[in-house]
């Protein structure tokens, strides 16, 4: 059972046919490894489906489905079309609301596809590395299939405007004056806090650790952290000159 979440559903096809491509790719994790590291490392966003295989080539080939036919209702909305796909067919609407399961599916993975949040059961599996998640469109500046890479970072100078670009674009702010606000109350999570953890370090070598997002701190301070210089320590600099 491979359960997957996206904000939306053009990002949650996006994701099964990014998971069906690393499946087919050679030295692939297993299925249960897969499973183990998408029901206990991603969030579970509102749009939801879930695939049922036991071989990496069926996992592809259902994901490829699901990524071509596969339509998740957001929160268990009154949305029609599959949800699901074992082994390569479609789970319809009235399989997940147990009308005609066929002893396909499973009680944990309708009860989440329906927006509840469940207890998945072990699969003997490992955490493992599988593609990112596919965030907004380019108009928003985030991460998709297709999009130009990012630019190198330019002077110091300018690396204050680009972080701050970033947040207001991954976030889909529309303004400054939304850096007031929190990091979760402007719409972060954790897995949009690990994107940006990521593009910091890649893109401007600056080291964000996931703690800093969880503070209540207004986002110009959090990006202000971000910015500051770790080895910018007046206190330490006396003390080490003291010991000398």
């Amino acid at each position: 059972m491979l359960p997957l979440s996206a904000r939306t559903p053009a990002q949650l096809a996006t994701a099964a046919r990014r998971l069906a491509e690393a499946l087919r790719a050679p030295g692939a994790p297993s299925p249960a490894d897969v499973a183990h590291t998408l029901a206990t490392g991603r969030a579970s966003l509102d749009a939801r489906a879930y695939v049922v295989a036991t071989t990496r080539d069926e996992a592809a080939a259902a994901l490829e489905a699901l990524a071509t036919r596969g339509k998740a209702p957001a929160g268990g909305g009154a949305e029609t079309g599959p949800v699901g796909v074992v082994n390569g067919g479609p789970i319809s609407r009235e399989m997940v609301n147990g009308e005609a399961t066929g002893g396909r599916g499973s009680a944990p993975a309708d009860a989440w596809v329906r927006g509840e949040d469940v207890a998945w059961p072990q699969t003997g599996g490992r955490r493992v590395h599988l593609p990112t998640y596919p965030f907004a469109g380019e108009h928003h500046g985030a991460l998709t299939v297709g999009a130009p890479p990012p630019p190198a970072p330019g002077p110091p100078r300018d690396t204050a405007a680009a972080v701050t670009e970033l947040f207001l674009t991954t976030l889909d702010l529309p303004g400054r004056e939304d850096l007031t606000r929190t990091y979760f109350a402007a719409g972060g999570d954790s897995l949009t806090a690990v994107f940006l953890a990521g593009e910091l370090r890649d893109r401007f070598g600056l080291e964000a650790p996931i703690e800093l997002f969880l503070e209540e701190l207004p986002l110009e301070e959090l990006i202000s952290r971000v910015l500051s210089d770790p080895d910018d320590d007046p206190l330490g600099d006396l003390l080490d000159e003291l010991e000398r």
